[in-house]
């Protein structure tokens, strides 16, 4: 709104009437006749001569009034490319839930923990099953071992052979025996057991080079170790709660009450801590039915303590557990995430651990064969992360299980992170809710 002088010199005060702004009184303006200006400018003038009046020596300082000027226009922001659309990652819908009759080690778990790993099965091709190859054992070698050999294998300044060896066998169980996990045990040596050696050799303050050499078989007692491995009577229990002939399809497979084992010497590898392929090799000709007597390896006793700080190293694909002395408790081989789905970065904590999870798929994410609706495959040993979950707080990101232990130095994860099961396991029994999590460039 325009006023002329004479409306402005009225409002102003030329009566009684005076404007207050901020709290300051303004005298009457001296406004130009016949000029026409708003009542923001006109108050501006007002105080920029009241200025003037009380800071004479200032004068010089104070602009003069400038005629207000229209403002041009804003330039009109560049269209922007629109992003590219993300491709939902394809286990963003899968969740892991503890199953019902499962014990949690953590009161308040969440009911539902988002998994972002892909089922382990659908990238194997239809005639690959679950034998030992981690330590690069060649599928269908008809080679045999026997207890005998591996206990009374020794070293001869060569490092460990190539292909099967009683050797490898031997440091594998010795490995194995001082917490500091080579996987599977299949007398094939590979990246799990040069690992593993590795890892000792840095325990140990040697150097680390993952090779076999006299200072790390003295320091493992492998001269002295005695008899590695034992017998076992295979009980009618064992042969019980077998789920043979597992499908693919996962509609097929939610119709299950579990995803258990399928054979009973895949059962009973996982439990020696062994490759399936090795246990039939100790064992020509058995039949794997109650009441037959096995050979197999002597595991150690599981590690013990509580673990309050857990490590994960990218870069060597090994876990190291802490207690809060700042001691290695144990040390495993884990598969992590790829490039394109690498596994987090930063820290984190524990959240729950849930036993024998299940596993929940939704076609938004990721299509399998022709299923399109919600399903929820049963918990089991051979489901997609194996008999154990343990939670991070980072959304959708665990610590799990798998079905294949003898893929995890050939396989990559979707960015959480795999172990065998039994190591899985030992782990789960040593965590706490808020036990710290940190993964290593």
């Amino acid at each position: 709104m325009k006023l002329s002088s004479s409306s402005v010199n009225a409002i102003l005060g030329a009566t009684a009437v005076s404007l207050v702004l901020g709290g300051a009184a303004l005298a009457q303006s001296a406004v130009p006749r016949g000029q026409v200006m708003s009542l923001e400018e006109a108050l501006r003038l007002e105080q920029q001569n009241r200025l003037r009046n009380q800071f004479p020596d200032e004068r010089a300082t104070q602009p003069a009034p400038q005629p207000r000027k229209r403002a041009a226009p804003a330039p009109k922001p560049k269209p922007q490319p629109k992003p590219k659309r993300q491709k939902p990652r394809r286990d963003d819908n899968i969740t892991v839930r503890p199953a019902p009759a499962a014990p949690q080690r953590a009161t308040d778990a969440p009911r539902r923990i988002e998994v972002p790993d892909r089922t382990i099965r659908d990238a194997l091709p239809a005639n690959e099953t679950s034998q030992g190859r981690a330590n690069n054992a060649p599928s269908g070698a008809g080679a045999r071992i026997t207890a005998a050999e591996i206990d009374a294998a020794t070293f001869t300044g060569a490092g460990l052979p190539k292909g099967l060896s009683p050797l490898t066998a031997k440091v594998q169980i010795l490995l194995d025996r001082s917490n500091t996990s080579p996987g599977i045990i299949d007398g094939f040596k590979g990246g799990m057991s040069n690992s593993a050696i590795r890892e000792f050799e840095r325990l140990h303050n040697m150097k680390q080079d993952g090779i076999l050499d006299q200072a790390v078989w003295d320091a493992l007692g492998g001269s002295d170790a005695g008899s590695l491995m034992t017998t076992y009577r295979i009980v009618e229990a064992d042969t019980q709660g077998l789920t043979p002939g597992l499908p693919r399809d996962y509609a097929k497979l939610a119709k299950l009450d579990a995803m258990g084992y399928e054979r009973v010497s895949e059962r009973l590898a996982e439990r020696f801590h062994m490759g399936e392929e090795f246990l039939k090799r100790l064992n020509p000709g058995a039949r794997f039915v109650a009441g037959e007597e096995l050979t197999v390896v002597a595991p150690g006793k599981k590690a013990e303590g509580s673990v309050a700080r857990i490590a994960i190293d990218k870069r060597s694909q090994r876990l190291k557990a802490y207690d809060s002395a700042g001691n290695i408790i144990s040390d495993y081989p884990v598969t992590i995430g790829s490039t394109s789905t690498p596994s987090p970065s930063g820290s984190y904590d524990v959240t729950a651990v849930a036993v024998d999870p299940n596993y929940t798929y939704n076609p938004k994410n990721f299509k399998q064969g022709d299923n399109e609706k919600i399903l929820i495959l049963p918990p089991g040993p051979n489901g997609p992360v194996g008999s154990t979950w343990i939670d991070l707080s980072r959304p959708s990101y665990g610590i799990h299980g798998t079905p294949r232990p003898d893929l995890l130095f050939t396989t990559q994860s979707h960015g959480c992170v795999r172990m065998t099961n039994w190591d899985a396991e030992e782990l789960a029994a040593m965590v706490h809710k808020g036990t710290f999590v940190e993964f290593i460039e």
